[in-house]
């Protein structure tokens, strides 16, 4: 049976994250994002590509690599939110520091940088698009192999 190649899985964005077991996360003991989380990010990463100009036909999936990208990029920034609202930073009277949560900044400079590759990618497919519906497929023998053409 084949794999439609634009059908992302919660294991694909759990590799791509490196969050597929407890022993990923030694600090945690457990796999950082729920199955929930990820559907979530999933769908907003699917809407804001719905958004995001120039607005063509509403779809349920986005290619594949866009996907993922966004996907761990929509994550991170759920995870920068928690971890922001629930920092608590406390030292004991001997001097020992626990930074519960001290992880926001450095998750959506991370969600940053997916998205500023994300972005660029995924107007220039949607101007791409565009424009492709709007004068029609321009065949070459070049691109044989290609069923988009």
């Amino acid at each position: 049976m084949a794999v439609d190649p634009t059908l992302i899985t919660e294991n694909d964005i759990r590799l791509f994250m490196i969050d597929k077991t407890a022993d990923d996360n030694y600090l945690l003991d457990d796999v950082e994002c729920t199955p929930e989380e990820i559907t979530q990010a999933h769908q907003l990463t699917v809407d804001k590509y719905n958004s995001t100009l120039p607005i063509l036909t509403h779809v349920d999936e986005i290619p594949r690599y866009e996907a993922i990208l966004g996907t761990a990029a929509m994550l991170l920034r759920m995870k920068a939110l928690n971890m922001t609202r629930n920092r608590l930073d406390y030292q004991n009277k001997s001097g020992t520091a626990v930074q519960d949560k001290n992880k926001g900044q450095e998750y959506i400079a991370l969600s940053r940088m997916l998205m500023d590759e994300w972005e660029p990618r995924i107007k220039g497919l949607k101007v791409h698009l565009n424009i492709e519906d709007g004068y029609g497929r321009v065949g070459s023998s070049y691109a044989w192999n290609n069923p988009r053409f």
